[in-house]
C-alpha cells in the first residue's frame, strides 16, 4: 500500500484552496437581501450583489463558493403573498346593510397595513402576519366623528384577529358617532363594521 507523497498532498490542498469567482443567479430574492441576512462562510473573500441583474458575484475558495451556491436555492423562494379585502359596512335598523367602501390589497408577510375607509370615517393601521393556512391582522382601528378638518377620533380599539382563508370575518365594530341615537333604547344604534377576507395569493400575478 502506497501513500501520497508530500508534494502530492500539498498539490491537493492547494487545489482545494484555489480561489475562484462565480456568478450565482436569483429568481425571487434580491441578492443584496440574501447577502444582508448571510453569515459569510469561511473561505469567502468577497460578495458583490447586483439587484438589477439578479446576480451575486462570489469570490473565494472553491469549496466555500460551492457551499454558498447550494444555499442559494434554499433562500431564493417566492415570498408568500396574501390578498386582503377590507370592507366597511353600515348596519342600520333591522337587517339594513350598506357597503360604504371596499379596498383589496395584495401584501407580503409581515407587511404594514394603513387604510382610511368611508371617506375618512374609519381608519385602520396594523401588520399582516401570514402562514400557508391563515393570516392574522394585529391592528388599531378608530372611528371618526365629524367631517373634513373637524374630524376627530370618537372611539378606538387595538386587537388581533385570525383570518382563516376564504372566510369573511368582522374584525371591528363601532356605533356610528355621526348617526342619531335611536330614541327607543330597544332599537340598536347604527353601527360601522369592518370586515376582512384573506386569501393566499402567492401564485397571483403581480400587477
Amino acid at each position: 500500500m502506497s501513500f501520497p507523497s508530500p508534494a502530492h498532498r500539498e498539490a491537493r490542498i492547494s487545489s482545494a484552496m484555489q480561489t475562484v469567482i462565480r456568478n450565482l443567479r436569483f429568481q425571487n430574492l434580491k441578492p443584496s437581501k440574501f447577502v444582508a441576512n448571510l453569515k459569510k462562510p469561511e473561505g469567502i473573500v468577497s460578495l458583490t450583489p447586483n439587484d438589477a441583474q439578479m446576480r451575486l458575484t462570489v469570490q473565494g475558495e472553491k469549496e466555500a463558493v460551492e457551499l454558498l451556491a447550494q444555499m442559494v436555492p434554499l433562500a431564493d423562494v417566492r415570498s408568500l403573498r396574501y390578498q386582503l379585502a377590507l370592507t366597511l359596512v353600515r348596519l342600520g335598523p333591522g337587517t339594513r346593510r350598506t357597503v360604504l367602501e371596499k379596498k383589496v390589497l395584495v401584501l407580503e408577510n409581515n407587511t404594514k397595513v394603513a387604510q382610511s375607509l368611508g371617506q375618512g370615517a374609519f381608519e385602520v393601521q396594523g401588520v399582516l402576519h401570514g402562514s400557508p393556512k391563515e393570516a392574522q391582522l394585529t391592528f388599531a382601528a378608530r372611528v371618526m366623528r365629524g367631517t373634513g378638518a373637524q374630524r376627530v377620533a370618537a372611539e378606538s380599539l387595538q386587537v388581533m384577529r385570525r383570518l382563516p382563508f376564504q372566510k369573511t370575518v368582522a374584525i371591528a365594530r363601532f356605533d356610528d358617532p355621526n348617526a342619531k341615537r335611536p330614541a327607543n333604547k330597544k332599537v340598536a344604534p347604527i353601527a360601522l363594521v369592518l370586515e376582512a377576507l384573506a386569501t393566499e395569493a402567492t401564485s397571483f400575478p403581480i400587477k
